[in-house]
């Protein structure tokens, strides 16, 4: 496959491959299974420059229901330009319920430590020339918008 006509969009796909892309990715399969598959897959990820996000949480998505065999078939493969927009992230593995998948949730790594607080020291005040500095960070645009 080729990227030719897909552009530089920005792509997120989600889903069951079907397949994983290294031989510890499955546990309990015995052999040397779906070796092509995996083969294919690489090219097609490799082909398309699509970036694999890590897992947290869990190794395994898939679960036999007996528990024998186990496997990372689902997982999140984004575009070069989808990574550039939104920044780095992970795949959260949450426990699986009703089906033998684990359900996916895709995060950023931005973390919300809250409001900033306002920092002032005092001596700032003995500083010559302070009124202009603050007055020419407030007449400065800053994302957009103005600061005062």
């Amino acid at each position: 496959m080729s990227k030719r006509g897909f552009g530089s969009c920005l792509w997120c796909i989600v889903g069951d491959f079907n397949t994983v892309r290294r031989q510890d990715e499955r546990k309990g399969v015995n052999g040397e299974y779906g070796v092509r598959d995996m083969e294919e897959f690489n090219s097609f990820i490799r082909d398309m420059e699509l970036i694999d996000i890590p897992l947290v949480g869990k190794r395994y998505t898939w679960f036999k229901g007996d528990g024998s065999m186990m496997s990372r078939l689902d997982r999140v493969l984004v575009s070069e330009s989808w990574s550039a927009h939104w920044g780095a992230g992970y795949v959260e593995v949450i426990p699986r319920d009703v089906s033998d998948h684990c359900p996916l949730i895709l995060k950023h790594k931005v973390l919300n430590w809250g409001p900033k607080p306002f920092r002032f020291n005092n001596c700032w005040l003995s500083h010559s020339g302070i009124e202009d500095v603050v007055r020419s960070a407030w007449e400065k645009q800053v994302s957009g918008i103005w600061a005062a």
